[in-house]
């Protein structure tokens, strides 16, 4: 994470003017809005520079903490070695100061023997490795911290955006609405000449200067209504041809049904004169088989004599 290439401070400020209820010309929601849009630029901009404070003050934090995880990292090497180096010197004979000889880290303490120096400087060194993983652990806390206080600042810069864009949509909509309406008016003005244009016509058609205009529009009115009803004796005599060919077909509609029931009559009584004749042959012809079956021929005889 490389922090020494970001420029500290507070963030650019935001251009509000573009937005400001004074520089609006529309309605009153129009303004109530562009003040509330105003407003709210005014509360990112304060948490986006509270946030960089924040950025700021983490980032301080964290390059303290590294320092001081070096400084560790190097005291705990340095000491390891010059342990090591003291325990060799101490084996070839190497002078021990006094008691009371001061040392540059203070009085020197009264010691024990070469393993305890050892015991005691592992114990330092593990004490120094356990201050350096706890600093290592903040560290990254606070690169965590950091890497959350990104998301967040992106989330708020991605909602500024998207602020920026609704505004720079009603400012589109607006424009439009304002286009149509011109467009309204120009049209409705236009409508208006035209009214007044075919007033003065008219006006000018009633007056003088229209009188050979008006004779001529009465004399086809005249005309019009000749033809009219001329129109209408020639539908009456229509109608009346109509209604005396209608009364003629009535009329023979009458003489035709009582011709047919006439006929429907005779037919009937052919009908069942053909049955009586059907049952006569049928009666001869049995008559004629007994007579030829017995040989007697009187019964034939007596029914020619009745027929």
């Amino acid at each position: 994470m490389n922090l020494g290439k970001r420029r500290k401070g507070r963030p650019p400020p935001i251009d509000t003017d573009l937005y400001s209820p004074t520089r609006s010309t529309g309605s009153e929601d129009l303004r109530f809005v562009s003040g509330s849009l105003e407003r709210l630029l005014g509360e990112n901009a304060d948490i986006r520079c509270r946030v960089h404070d924040m950025i700021d003050a983490f980032e301080d934090a964290f390059v303290c903490c590294e320092r001081r995880a070096l400084m560790t990292r190097q005291r705990t090497t340095s000491r390891g070695k010059k342990s090591i180096q003291h325990t060799r010197n101490t084996k070839q004979g190497f002078r021990r100061r006094s008691k009371n000889e001061p040392g540059p880290r203070g009085p020197v303490q009264p010691r024990g023997n070469r393993v305890n120096i050892v015991i005691d400087k592992r114990r330092e060194a593990a004490a120094l490795r356990e201050e350096l993983r706890a600093l290592e652990l903040q560290a990254a806390r606070q690169r965590r911290a950091l890497a959350e206080i990104g998301v967040t600042q992106r989330q708020k810069a991605r909602m500024n955006d998207q602020l920026k864009q609704y505004i720079r949509k009603q400012r589109t909509e607006y424009r439009h609405a304002q286009a149509a309406l011109t467009v309204n008016i120009n049209r409705m003005r236009a409508l208006r000449e035209g009214i007044l244009e075919l007033d003065y016509q008219y006006r000018a058609l009633l007056s003088d200067r229209g009188d050979s205009r008006a004779k001529r529009l009465n004399r086809e009115v005249e005309e019009l209504e000749a033809y009219r009803s001329d129109l209408a004796a020639k539908r009456q005599a229509v109608e009346s041809r109509d209604r005396s060919d209608m009364k003629t077909r009535v009329e023979i509609l009458d003489d035709l049904q009582c011709r047919i029931s006439e006929l429907s009559g005779s037919v009937k009584h052919a009908e069942r004169a053909a049955r009586v004749a059907n049952s006569r042959l049928r009666e001869i012809k049995r008559l004629h088989r007994s007579a030829e079956k017995e040989g007697n021929i009187e019964p034939l005889r007596g029914l020619a004599l009745a027929g």
